[in-house]
């Protein structure tokens, strides 16, 4: 009951707190992966300066985990280095920063029911194309969880109509441009040597990337 008094007050405030045009949030599943990360890696490196980016994580033991992952993945100036906050998801304090920030950019659900402010943008990344029917266009599905968005993406004019519907998103704030993390496939990388791997010892690098569910 108290989180659900506490959530309502965040929800309230949220939609009438002015937002920071500086402050970019990041939220994904798992923390600081997927495509929340490579748009994050994006406007670090091409300068996207006088900006604080957020982070908010599920699991903030990991947190010196993921400024190494930062350091070890991203070409950043040490100025814009000092501007990245990681905050756990579940605190107050990282329920604030999200109420402050004029961008928020995820790709899962999360702080499912809090209204959109007419102040902030909701950037919804998503995690890929459906191919089931999730969303508003599964039936049998609880439309209480499906994340509020003010825009998302899509990988084709096929997949533009889909998720306009998926999410109940006017068509044209549907923008076809891709998924941010696929770009990342083709930077050179050096990640062959991070797994041990000689290059020069193979004719040919097969490599296999089942998905891998906890549950």
């Amino acid at each position: 009951m108290i989180v659900k008094v506490i959530f309502y007050i965040f929800s309230t405030i949220n939609y009438i707190y002015p937002k920071s045009k500086n402050k970019i949030l990041f939220i994904s599943s798992p923390d600081f992966t997927d495509n929340s990360f490579a748009l994050f890696k994006y406007l670090i490196e091409n300068n996207f300066k006088n900006k604080e980016y957020i982070w908010l994580v599920n699991n903030i033991e990991n947190k010196s985990l993921y400024h190494q992952m930062v350091l070890e993945n991203i070409d950043i100036d040490p100025v814009l280095y000092k501007n990245i906050k990681i905050l756990d998801k579940k605190s107050l304090k990282g329920m604030f920063a999200y109420i402050q920030s004029k961008y928020v950019y995820f790709t899962h659900g999360f702080y499912t029911g809090m209204s959109i402010s007419p102040y902030q943008k909701r950037i919804n990344l998503w995690h890929g194309m459906p191919l089931k029917a999730i969303g508003y266009l599964n039936i049998h599905g609880d439309n209480s969880t499906i994340p509020r968005s003010s825009f998302t993406l899509a990988t084709s004019d096929l997949y533009q109509d889909i998720m306009s519907k998926v999410f109940a998103l006017p068509f044209d704030n549907v923008f076809v441009t891709g998924q941010p993390r696929c770009d990342l496939l083709f930077e050179k990388s050096n990640c062959l040597n991070k797994l041990g791997i000689a290059r020069e010892s193979y004719k040919k690098i097969i490599f296999w990337a089942p998905t891998y569910r906890h549950s």
